[in-house]
């Protein structure tokens, strides 16, 4: 009868759609019977976990501080509450009165964002207490900004397993309101806080199991990556080095902070004039060192790519870029971006190298590169001369060359 509330299937099974009541009549075609029965629809509570100790694949960490000592552990875990892998957490005597954990899956400490929002600001611990009447404090704030923080308690009823539930609606005295609009990746429980009355005077140990999110079916964003390492190749700014454009094939290039288009690096950068005579291959090496050298690349299993902030005037040019043996110029490796027209970063994977050209030895030296703005070797050449600017070149993957230029 309302479609909106609950359907039906042609083999009879019956979906809620949402909240009410309908009712539902089955028709025997050949008799005519009917037989109705009404359908009620309830709003189910949507949550997600926001740590249980025992997904495969995840890493925890656990972080104590003030004292305090925490492991994950599926031994000696009191019957009653949580089961598998939780984590045990020892207020050790003489910790401090604030000791607590942090708790995480994730970079700088992290979770996945949580999604406070104006009907969903609470979230509940499966917890083993030793006593009732314990003050436990959870805290979550910014990976990234201490500053931004919320704290909120609540107390143990009995001695044994329980699920608590922390409302950050109501922040503890003294400390910042939740606001919706910040960003908490970071989570951390105070077991037995106990200032300003002071620290234990004999361990006590508490279990945590799964720590959900009420009011939301997953987080707002994912926990914070890995910090992926990188430096920078050839930035044409670094007081104290010289820079060095060689351009080939008609092409010509220099080092310039006059003229350059807004939206890309500040300072000076690399211009290439690609005149409308020069060879479909015409290109500039970029280097610091002699031989047309930079420092040696440290390519890798896992480190492969070159990223370089590109101007270009239109949309559509090929710009390849090419690396090399500096002392040995038939050890190379090519691969090509497309690029769109003005400022972008454009990403070289010299993994996947251009077609017909030798591919990445991860055991070469690589130590001189060349930049072709506009490669139209088997393409359609411009119809005029052409003005391309380039900024800092960054190697992913690595802080620093394997060696330095020559």
């Amino acid at each position: 009868s309302n479609t909106a509330v609950a359907t039906v299937s042609a083999t009879g099974v019956v979906t809620g759609v949402a909240a009410g009541t309908a009712t539902i009549t089955a028709t025997h075609t050949a008799s005519g019977r009917t037989a109705s029965m009404t359908a009620t629809v309830t709003q189910q509570t949507l949550s997600y976990s926001i740590l249980d100790f025992k997904t495969p694949g995840v890493t925890y960490t656990l972080t104590p501080f003030g004292g305090e000592q925490a492991v994950l552990t599926s031994a000696g875990v009191p019957a009653g509450g949580a089961t598998g892998q939780v984590a045990k957490i020892i207020r050790t005597a003489g910790a401090e009165c604030w000791s607590g954990t942090t708790m995480s899956v994730g970079e700088s400490f992290s979770i996945g964002r949580l999604p406070f929002s104006a009907t969903a600001k609470t979230i509940t611990v499966q917890i083993y207490v030793p006593a009732s009447g314990m003050s436990i404090k959870l805290k979550v704030e910014d990976a990234t900004n201490g500053g931004v923080s919320v704290e909120t308690d609540a107390v143990s009823t009995v001695a044994g397993w329980q699920t608590l539930t922390f409302n950050f609606a109501s922040p503890s005295p003294g400390t910042a309101a939740l606001n919706t609009a910040n960003t908490y990746n970071k989570i951390s429980i105070f077991p037995n806080f106990s200032c300003p009355a002071g620290g234990p005077t004999a361990d006590e140990v508490f279990y945590v199991g799964d720590i959900r999110f009420i009011g939301a079916a997953a987080p707002a964003a994912p926990p914070l990556a890995p910090q992926v390492a990188s430096y920078s190749v050839l930035d044409f700014n670094t007081a104290g080095i010289t820079y060095t454009l060689t351009g080939f094939g008609g092409e010509f290039g220099e080092v310039t902070n006059v003229g350059v288009p807004a939206g890309g690096p500040a300072g000076q950068v690399a211009k290439l004039t690609r005149p409308v005579a020069a060879e479909c291959w015409a290109g500039t090496t970029m280097s610091v060192g002699g031989s047309f050298s930079i420092g040696r690349l440290p390519f890798s299993g896992t480190a492969t790519k070159v990223t370089v902030q590109v101007y270009s005037p239109a949309a559509g040019p090929s710009v390849k870029l090419k690396v090399e043996d500096a002392g040995n110029g038939a050890i190379s490796v090519e691969t090509d971006q497309t690029a769109a027209a003005g400022w972008q970063t454009l990403t070289f994977d010299f993994a996947a190298q251009s077609a017909g050209t030798a591919a990445l030895n991860t055991a070469n030296t690589y130590n001189k590169v060349s930049i072709f703005p506009g490669f139209s070797c088997g393409g359609a050449a411009a119809a005029g001369d052409q003005v391309f600017y380039v900024g800092p070149v960054t190697f992913i993957g690595a802080s620093g060359p394997s060696a330095p230029p020559l």
